[in-house]
């Protein structure tokens, strides 16, 4: 019999898979599938087993991804990464990954233990920077490739990478002669070569009222500040410095570009900040967008995070920005602002104006207005980020955010 929460299509209590695994208890389940504690019978070792949901199993891709999963796991040596001893499948065809069984408590089990005044902060950057450790954030190997070393500057100077060979002028560093070709040529020649500078990174983040909305698993401003941290965490490594422009509130701020550890604090004292309360106007990115370019000198990356909601003054600020950085487009969303639930009247609020209407969401073709133009403004602004050539990655306060950002990432690299 299925264990109460267990839902059908998983090995039920009791039951044993592939002769080697007995099925304990639920310990977790979502969208994705189910987590069980088992017992290895050879062994007489607890395992954890993951299963693929028999509705997942139906989506295009998904049994690759969740194998890749696996072999992504398996390559990681890490004490902070669980790790995978096994693989197989169900007599539905839906595989399983046996894993390491961990126990422990939960973040918010932690909080509770530790204060419900919440954590002090230092004690709070540390397990930010413990829980980045333990993602190993793809990011961090993603963005590596645009730090110092491996960015190709457009400038001669001092540097490691050959630009190019010319014959030795008077004044020229003795040390650069490069004594191969000066040999075959009978003509002494130096070695330029190209200039390695330091990454700028920008991060312009949306901290508008609007940020503070999640119907879902968290807030958009939840997912922002983990995009945020997962870039400053790699961006200010190895010398490099993170600028941040925030907009949206009553007190925007330009933070000047940093490296290191003065780097990151400067990016989470941003992300501390208490929201905005009152409402503050209409956000407008494109004014964002000119401060940034009007302070970012230096040629770098930009990184976009915002709902991307308000007006549609972005388009030329952008392109100036576009003419002297590399420009990534991160937009959050909540399921919520695409559809209305049919849950009778509703006050719907603006948080940055304060504008209020009253609709009856009963009304099925109002539904379908509401979702039909949310859906077009959702298309205008990955048209305008299309047609301008910015990658442009669309992020939900629902499931999992920092998978499809480490693969977004990649493809840039």
């Amino acid at each position: 019999m299925t264990q109460p929460g267990f839902a059908s299509g998983y090995p039920s209590v009791g039951e044993v898979v592939d002769s080697k695994y007995r099925v304990e208890e639920l310990i977790g389940q979502g969208g994705m599938g189910a987590v069980a504690r088992a017992t290895h019978l050879v062994r007489k070792a607890p395992v954890a087993l993951k299963f693929m949901s028999a509705d997942v199993l139906l989506v295009p891709g998904a049994v690759e991804r969740f194998i890749n999963e696996a072999v992504a796991a398996s390559q990681i040596d890490s004490d902070h990464i669980v790790r995978i001893f096994d693989t197989g499948t169900l007599p539905n065809g839906a595989p399983y990954l046996v894993m390491e069984l961990l126990v422990g408590i939960d973040l918010s089990q932690l909080i509770a233990r530790e204060g419900q005044g919440g954590l002090v902060v230092p004690r709070a950057v540390h397990l930010v920077l413990q829980m980045l450790r333990a993602l190993q954030i793809d990011v961090a190997r993603r963005l590596e490739s645009m730090l110092a070393g491996d960015y190709r500057s457009k400038r001669h100077g001092p540097g490691t990478e050959l630009a190019q060979v010319r014959p030795y002028a008077p004044g020229d560093d003795v040390r650069l002669i490069e004594w191969n070709v000066t040999a075959r040529t009978g003509e002494p020649h130096v070695r330029v070569n190209l200039a390695e500078r330091v990454l700028v990174t920008w991060l312009v983040l949306d901290t508008s009222p609007s940020m503070q909305f999640g119907t879902a698993e968290r807030r958009k401003a939840d997912v922002a500040a983990g995009v945020a941290i997962g870039v400053g965490h790699v961006a200010t490594r190895r010398g490099n410095r993170l600028g941040i422009v925030t907009f949206g509130d009553s007190h925007p701020q330009a933070i000047p570009p940093t490296a290191g550890r003065h780097g990151l604090l400067g990016l989470l004292a941003a992300l501390g900040r208490d929201p905005e309360e009152q409402p503050v106007g209409a956000t407008s990115l494109g004014r964002a967008l000119d401060t940034a370019g009007a302070i970012a000198r230096q040629r770098g990356i930009v990184v976009l995070v915002s709902d991307f909601r308000g007006p549609l003054d972005w388009r030329t600020p952008l392109l100036r920005v576009l003419d002297r950085h590399d420009v990534l487009a991160v937009e959050i969303r909540d399921p919520r602002e695409q559809e209305l639930p049919n849950v009778g009247e509703l006050w719907l609020l603006d948080p940055e104006t304060g504008r209020q209407i009253r609709v009856d969401t009963r009304d099925a073709r109002l539904r379908d207005r509401f979702a039909a133009a949310a859906a077009e403004e959702r298309t205008g602004v990955a048209r305008v980020l299309a047609a301008l050539g910015v990658p442009h990655l669309v992020l939900s306060t629902s499931g999992d955010w920092l998978r499809p950002f480490a693969v977004f990432l990649g493809a840039r690299r």
